[in-house]
């Protein structure tokens, strides 16, 4: 089983294939029940704006009640001694909320290698696997993952900084690129039901839409680091400081357009305007 993972890693994920696979059921139902019942009990940690509605609930890569559910995926167990140094660099809790969940912009991992491997470099894309796994079911419908197969080997994409939906530094591909990758490479609506996984490498172009249904999307995002790399506290330091800078500057700007043109803004809305 080991070997078998390890030839699918190297063929689908990072070789020629389509850089991801999905493994049905990797979590078991009754795995995803109690860890679905457990996050219900918690204060979400981060909130759409305005309506208040739940978003993402932290970094679990400590929490040992959530470590004991992902160690019965027999794919991460094979993972984490397959590689002897073997880390989480996150494993992080999302939620599309119904209504009012937010769409993810489409990048690469790699745009923020700074922030959670600080001082790696692009060439290191290899060391880095993102597995995601599905709490809730999910399709195009509410907000699901989106894939661009193969886009790995067009290699790393420059991205731009973008304001998130919940008004937070993001970086995105620009629209223009973005398009001709898809219509290069095309694009995958994956359907996935509760303890599916998708597995894919850091280049892998991907994004979601918004969550317009009825139907909650939760879901638990794992990066994993194959390879140790040394920690640069400068690099980070000046990333997060990038981060900050960017939102303050957007919001900045915005607020002075509306200040400019305050009823002007609104006024075409208005009958006899």
């Amino acid at each position: 089983m080991m070997s078998e993972l390890i030839i699918k890693l190297n063929d689908s994920v990072f070789g020629d294939g389509p850089g991801f696979f999905v493994e049905r059921g990797l979590m078991p139902k009754t795995t995803v029940d109690d860890l679905n019942s457990y996050i219900d009990t918690l204060e979400p940690s981060v909130v759409t704006r305005c309506t208040k509605t739940p978003w993402g609930f932290g970094n679990f890569r400590e929490n040992q009640l959530v470590l004991n559910a992902i160690s019965k995926c027999e794919l991460i167990t094979l993972l984490e001694k397959s590689y002897s140094n073997f880390n989480w660099n996150h494993i992080v809790v999302n939620q599309k909320s119904a209504f009012y969940g937010p769409a993810v912009e489409w990048h690469q991992e790699m745009c923020n290698r700074d922030t959670f491997s600080p001082g790696c470099l692009l060439s290191m894309w290899s060391d880095f696997l993102q597995i995601y796994i599905a709490l809730d079911s999910e399709s195009v419908d509410n907000g699901g993952l989106r894939v661009v197969p193969g886009s790995h080997r067009l290699g790393y994409v420059d991205h731009q900084d973008f304001l998130s939906p919940l008004l937070t530094h993001k970086r995105t591909i620009p629209s223009v690129v973005l398009e001709a990758i898809v219509s290069e490479c095309g694009l995958v609506n994956l359907t996935l039901e509760p303890g599916d996984a998708v597995v894919f490498n850091s280049l892998v172009v991907h994004g979601s839409g918004s969550n317009a249904s009825n139907k909650r999307r939760r879901s638990i995002v794992m990066q994993a680091q194959l390879k140790e790399s040394p920690w640069a506290s400068q690099k980070f330091e000046e990333e997060v400081r990038h981060r900050k800078q960017f939102v303050l500057s957007a919001m900045g700007e915005r607020h002075r357009e509306i200040a400019g043109d305050t009823d002007g803004l609104y006024r075409y809305l208005a009958r006899g305007s």
